[in-house]
């Protein structure tokens, strides 16, 4: 019986070292480690047997195209939206979110411009 306690928390301790040998990566939806011959993400689902390597980007879909309007027409939520699709762990997310931000900033500097030169010529 004492040959079991003792050999117990050996135990524990390999199946430890042998986890922490393992070679992980990142889920690329989630962001959240796994093990890097995993075919599917435990956590999220994603499943990576479906995915090409040589494909870097998904073309704009039709929600990011709404949201790229959006930043055209209120630059205020544009950057609002921005800034929180680019602390999202999902890449395409951050993407969308870096495309919104610009968008925003330069369409608010244009407006601030306008409003600024009807200004001045009104006044003079």
């Amino acid at each position: 019986m004492e040959v079991a306690r003792n050999r117990r928390p050996q135990e524990a301790d390999a199946l430890h070292q042998e986890e922490a040998a393992r070679e992980l990566r990142l889920c690329t939806s989630c962001g959240r480690s796994i093990d890097i011959d995993a075919n599917l993400c435990q956590y999220c689902g994603r499943d990576f047997r479906l995915m090409h390597p040589q494909v870097q980007a998904r073309p704009d879909t039709e929600e990011n195209v709404i949201i790229y309007l959006m930043s055209v027409l209120v630059p205020l939520l544009g950057i609002i939206a921005g800034l929180y699709l680019i602390s999202r762990q999902n890449e395409s997310d951050r993407q969308t979110g870096k495309v919104c931000l610009a968008i925003g900033v330069v369409v608010l500097i244009v407006e601030v411009l306008v409003v600024l030169g009807l200004a001045l010529l009104s006044a003079g």
